[in-house]
């Protein structure tokens, strides 16, 4: 297609090379692809057109499209489909592998990537991808090819009758797979424990805050490592808490003790309870030295994980989630963690550790109201 022959008597079983220059290499994504680039390394004129598509003019060049094709990256199943049951540790590595290294392999800013795979899962790396982009961004298109279109029109009919798209669908084997695998439309797994499509969401301007009886926040310091400082907080109006801001920070105590005083301070919290941990005694003693509000202590000994388990169930119930957040808010970053967090435990616990702090705050505040 493109005019290219391969150079004879290679060494090299990795890389193909190209009479004239060029080559083609191949690597897992988590393989050493260091030193390779794609894409001829020049800088060329370009124009956006009114639908907002860029084209890329090459100097002194009759040639057709095709002809004049210089090279790309070629991405395919990235995640598997078993990589769903795990999302929070394997989808976020391939998306960083993506991000940090993947992308830094263009040797033009025109240099083309494809993504090409079955989903696996709400954070695989087509999402991630998604999120990045945005829908109606004109440099990235994302093209879904479910097994059976709403319309009810089959992919591969030749391939999948309806018969054997139903039998999938219903099958013991197949079933928990159905809409990720073959619809390319990613749900919760059954695996973690609050799932995005059972929680309840709002927006500040749907919240009706003459209505809020009292102010509430639960803190759980960071401790050392990849800990998050993570300060979700909210009103409560009857038997429903609402949660309108969360602070969720990897930075220094110099930062986020200060910023979580003004946040108690602001929004005039009626009481924030602080986790006691190694860090939880210094964080309780200046963010009571820089407020006037309510801030004291609990002491949890009963495993974290058990009580993240068995505060479920109230937060699925009673608990609003907002939908007004910005991509890259920490408010984002905490639902990310919460909604990712697994039955069989999960090594980030920050976020769905705070809001079960907050919930059994408030069960034990209102055993009337909250179960």
């Amino acid at each position: 297609m493109y005019g290219l022959e391969i150079m004879k008597d290679q060494n090299s079983k990795d890389v193909i090379g190209f009479v004239g220059g060029g080559s083609l290499t191949t690597a897992s994504i988590f393989g050493q692809i260091t030193g390779f680039g794609a894409g001829e390394m020049t800088e060329r004129e370009r124009y956006i057109n009114a639908d907002g598509t860029v084209e890329y003019l090459k100097d002194n060049s009759n040639l057709d499209f095709v002809s004049i094709f210089e090279g790309g990256i070629y991405c395919d199943d990235l995640n598997k489909i078993k990589d769903s049951e795990a999302q929070n540790a394997n989808n976020d590595a391939v998306a960083d592998v993506m991000f940090s290294t993947v992308f830094s392999r263009k040797n033009s800013s025109d240099t083309p990537i494809a993504n090409i795979q079955q989903r696996a899962g709400q954070t695989d790396v087509t999402q991630s991808l998604m999120d990045y982009y945005g829908k109606d961004n004109p440099l990235a298109r994302f093209v879904i090819m479910p097994v059976i279109y709403p319309d009810g029109k089959l992919l591969w009919e030749w391939r999948y009758p309806l018969s054997t798209v139903n039998g999938l669908k219903q099958g013991t084997a197949t079933a928990h797979i159905f809409e990720t695998q073959y619809m390319q439309n990613p749900v919760p797994s059954d695996d973690v424990v609050f799932p995005s499509n059972k929680l309840s969401y709002f927006t500040m301007d749907e919240l009706n805050s003459f209505n809020a009886e009292y102010a509430y926040g639960a803190i759980d310091p960071a401790g050392k490592g990849s800990d998050s400082f993570s300060f979700p907080s909210g009103v409560l109006i009857g038997s429903n808490f609402y949660v309108t801001e969360w602070m969720f920070s990897k930075e220094f105590p110099e930062y986020t003790v200060p910023l979580a005083a003004s946040i108690i301070t602001r929004n005039k919290l009626t009481a924030t309870i602080v986790e006691t941990n190694a860090e939880g005694a210094s964080v309780l003693t200046d963010l009571q030295r820089l407020t006037n509000a309510h801030v004291a202590v609990i002491h949890n000994t009963a495993n974290k994980h058990d009580r993240i388990i068995g505060e479920g169930h109230n937060i699925r119930l009673n608990f609003h989630f907002r939908t007004d957040i910005e991509a890259d808010s920490d408010y984002a970053k905490a639902m990310t963690e919460l909604t990712r967090y697994a039955k069989n435990k999960s090594k980030h616990d920050d976020a769905p550790d705070s809001i079960a702090l907050l919930s059994s705050m408030l069960r034990n505040q209102y055993p009337d109201r909250f179960y």
